[in-house]
């Protein structure tokens, strides 16, 4: 879902060192505690605004935490908000909302991908917008947090923890109970979460009082272990991933009895800042909160633990993967519209640089050229995609065109890549590569030698060519190794195929390393099975766990033409299978 900046780099480099980190995509807990009534039968497709009152008390909420009904869940994030950040001048956090209307909008779990689309359509990168700046909560007292002994414990003068709400430590031998952190109650009423700014080199100590002090037993890290600059809020990252825990079990909750649930974003936030101030923070936070939690309600919990894998499949398969293959394009769906094409990639000039009109890199997702000449403006059809360990870990992009080649060469070196994968689906296309050793190719100023290159002949992977390549452009020289693999027309890859080439690039694929260039000829159908076989194949080996609806779910969003049919989305269980069939007995992921 993208890099996430911020962080004291002393205190986050001991926190990492034991803490447990999370995807965002978590594991769902069994309900407990008395449930809320059910939302009325009424569903309003527009925010309605509920009477003024007193804001209700959060149940226990002045409660030490020795009282914690149950086992809390901590989370502490690193925002990216621009500009200066000392506690003295910040005021980027500046709470001004004050007393006004609940704000709520119940809808029916049904409707949400609609109603998603329709507002995407609508407003674009503002999706969401109005409704977000229609939810003011209630301005918090913070006395407790604003006293002098406890000023240099808040990272922003503004975002001070809520007296009625605040997690307080244990005094003992230390000269104050404060943290800024708060209880953020579930969709039960029940104080199941903690909501708290990073640490500093001041309040990591307070930091690990609080863990022990509350009895926390999970830890949601939403950050990098190390961080370039302080900004770790605790609201607006904090607050979605609550967010989307609290509004996954309204939906299971009021769906519960066979009846069509609902869920109420706007009522969520509001509720949730009545804990602490400007939980979700910003309306892209809002409207991606939107988003996930239909994706989360359509789907369900798709993963599978590796030992359990042959049985979870072997139920009903050809009819399971139906059913996940339609699960996944109606997921993806209702967010192709935010899937903006990039304008470049339809401008008149950079229309025949496109081997497929309908594989188009989206705005988001391009990947730029540096300058080469006037004659280059700068396009080229490829697109980043997520690794499982490295954002924007891969560039996907088609085979080059004879007028491309340069513009492939120049991507090539201008991002570091460390090798470049061929999938090579249509043997007759001209090569762009030197293909002798000590030949050489010249495009422009940039040269590409052959160094070394030798063919690749195996029974189980087929044939393919590796070959060492130098490229220099002036005083710059950059080594790339690629790896053709021969498929031909029309067929996929097979599973052996996906293993070797999974176990060849999986060193490449380690956190901060250059992202590794996947290519074949439209830059989608053979690419997207090749990434996400990857992702899964580095998931397997370190979660024991593999989610294929989820995987393909995250690649569409930087390439929404990836498993287009259902033969591609079988060819990915097909590889888990075999690969995990390696293992005696699955013994290695038990």
């Amino acid at each position: 879902m993208g890099g996430i900046i911020g962080g004291a780099v002393g205190g986050l480099t001991v926190l990492v060192v034991v803490v447990v980190v999370v995807a965002v995509v978590m594991k769902r807990r069994k309900n407990s505690g008395s449930e809320d009534p059910k939302p009325s039968s009424s569903h309003p497709r527009r925010p309605v605004l509920e009477k003024p009152g007193k804001a209700p008390k959060p149940v226990g909420s002045a409660a030490p935490p020795s009282t914690v009904p149950e086992p809390t869940t901590l989370v502490r994030e690193n925002n990216s908000a621009e500009g200066s950040h000392d506690q003295h001048t910040d005021n980027t956090y500046e709470n001004t909302a004050k007393l006004s209307p609940v704000a709520s909008r119940p809808l029916l779990i049904p409707q949400l991908h609609s109603i998603i689309s329709a507002e995407i359509s609508t407003f674009q990168k503002d999706s969401f917008k109005e409704e977000f700046l229609l939810i003011k909560a209630p301005a918090l007292p913070c006395k407790i947090g604003r006293l002098p002994e406890n000023v240099k414990r808040n990272r922003f003068k503004n975002i001070i923890a809520a007296d009625e709400t605040r997690v307080k430590l244990k005094v003992d031998e230390y000269d104050s109970d404060y943290v800024n952190a708060n209880f953020i109650q579930d969709y039960h009423g029940q104080q199941r979460y903690i909501a708290c700014q990073g640490p500093n080199d001041a309040t990591l100590e307070d930091m690990w009082r609080l863990i022990h002090d509350s009895g926390t037993s999970t830890i949601v890290m939403l950050t990098n272990p190390v961080e370039a600059t302080k900004k770790n809020a605790g609201v607006g990252r904090t607050g979605t991933f609550i967010g989307l825990d609290i509004l996954i079990d309204e939906g299971k909750t009021t769906t519960a009895g066979g009846q069509d649930g609902t869920v109420d974003v706007m009522k969520c936030v509001y509720n949730m800042r009545l804990n602490r101030t400007q939980m979700v923070q910003t309306h892209e936070q809002y409207s991606f909160l939107y988003e996930i939690v239909a994706e989360a309600l359509d789907c369900g919990d798709t993963s599978i633990v590796c030992s359990q894998f042959p049985e979870t499949l072997a139920r009903g398969q050809r009819s399971v993967l139906e059913e996940q293959f339609r699960m996944v394009n109606a997921a993806t769906a209702s967010s192709k519209p935010r899937q903006l094409i990039s304008p470049n990639a339809v401008s008149k000039e950079n229309v025949e640089k496109n081997r497929d009109e309908t594989v188009l890199p989206t705005e988001r997702n391009c990947v730029f050229l540096p300058y080469i000449s006037d004659s280059h403006n700068g396009y080229i059809n490829a697109v980043y995609c997520d690794g499982y360990q490295n954002r924007r870990g891969f560039i996907v992009t088609q085979t080059p065109l004879t007028d491309t080649a340069e513009d492939f060469w120049h991507m090539t070196v201008d991002n570091k890549c460390p090798v470049i994968v061929y999938l090579n689906d249509c043997l007759n296309e001209k090569v762009y590569w030197p293909t002798n050793g000590g030949e050489k190719f010249q495009f422009g100023k940039l040269s590409i030698e052959n160094t070394y290159s030798q063919e690749i002949l195996n029974m189980e992977t087929g044939s393919g060519v590796e070959t060492e390549l130098m490229c220099t452009h002036g005083h710059t020289s950059h080594e790339v190794t690629l790896l053709e693999v021969k498929i031909g027309d029309g067929r996929l890859l097979s599973t052996n195929q996906l293993t070797a080439l999974c176990n060849k690039l999986e060193k490449y694929t380690t956190a901060g390393h250059p992202p590794i260039t996947i290519q074949c000829l439209n830059g989608s159908r053979l690419s997207g099975i090749l990434v996400i076989a990857m992702n899964l194949y580095l998931r397997a080996r370190m979660e024991q766990e593999v989610d294929v609806v989820l995987e393909v779910k995250l690649a569409r969003r930087s390439r929404p033409q990836f498993i287009a049919d259902s033969e591609s989305f079988d060819l990915l269980y097909e590889f888990v299978s075999s690969y995990l069939s390696d293992f005696n007995d699955y013994s290695n992921f038990r």
